[in-house]
């Protein structure tokens, strides 16, 4: 019944947020980006997930530290002060990236040619303190030396997994929130918070996908984080590793295949690409493209 009534509770403030946040943000025409089919759209789809962090997380927080209401299992409440520090980091300088990102350095190595060459980029930026983030949370949330190793590389991955995703049109949520999801039913007593920041995820993705908003590095990141997060926060060390293992596997694949190729090429992820996809973006998937 949380998780249910705190998943409700994201996406109805995600898509509050969102309503409330897009018409100023298309007024003042800033943070914009154009996408695949050469539309200008505002890259704003994470804002609601930093602001439903902030909110909702310090909100469960002042509820269980300050009056008699628990609304959180035992075991949960100590993942709530990681995951909003994971969650506003990897998300503010996503927010930062979107705004000032260097597209001329693509990928990891591509980030670190430029700093060998002298260039720090807004991706450098965002990858190291995406690392320092995950060694944090890991951290806070194991004892062991070597756990908390596992624990912040598995976080560290999949936080690019979730970039690596966003190729397209609600492509980021579909390939990390059916992940988290599964892992908060399996694992309720532990990441009952998780299911607020899904639920957000969930109330902004048909924006996502009508095309009206991008979610940006400021969304992509911290959804990928969500997914490193919960497999840590789980306390259960075999997910940990199998998706340490998944997270590792897609970024070292990244570097060398095309995810949009793999999924053009593959039935079943062609089919899921299209679920919910405007008739502009169908026709264009069709024709082999993008």
């Amino acid at each position: 019944m949380t998780i249910a009534i705190l998943m409700i509770i994201g996406a109805v403030s995600g898509w509050a947020v969102l309503c409330a946040f897009l018409p100023m943000v298309n007024e003042a025409g800033t943070m914009t980006r154009t996408n695949y089919r050469g539309q200008v759209l505002p890259v704003v789809g994470g804002i609601p997930l930093l602001v439903v962090t902030a909110a909702g997380l310090a909100a469960i927080n002042f509820l269980w530290s300050v009056t008699d209401l628990k609304v959180l299992p035992g075991a949960a409440s100590r993942a709530v002060a990681p995951l909003a520090i994971l969650m506003l980091v990897t998300g503010l300088f996503g927010l930062v990236d979107d705004a000032f990102g260097t597209p001329a350095a693509k990928g990891i190595r591509g980030h670190l040619r430029a700093l060998v060459g002298g260039k720090l980029t807004s991706g450098m930026v965002k990858l190291l303190t995406g690392v320092l983030a995950s060694v944090i949370v890991a951290s806070a949330l194991e004892s062991s030396a070597v756990w908390v190793i596992f624990g912040a590389l598995t976080v560290a991955s999949w936080v690019n997994v979730g970039n690596l995703l966003d190729l397209g049109p609600g492509r980021a949520v579909k390939g990390c929130m059916p992940v988290a999801i599964v892992l908060i039913l399996c694992f309720p007593d532990q990441l009952a918070p998780v299911a607020l920041l899904v639920g957000a995820a969930v109330g902004v993705v048909r924006a996502d996908l009508r095309e009206r908003v991008m979610l940006g590095d400021s969304g992509a990141n911290p959804l990928g984080a969500l997914v490193g997060f919960a497999a840590l926060a789980s306390g259960n060390h075999g997910v940990l590793l199998a998706l340490l293992a998944v997270g590792m596997a897609l970024n070292i694949a990244a570097e060398f295949v095309s995810f949009s190729q793999v999924i053009k090429s593959v039935a079943f992820l062609r089919i899921l690409d299209l679920l919910g996809a405007t008739e502009e973006r169908a026709d264009f998937l069709r024709r082999g493209e993008r």
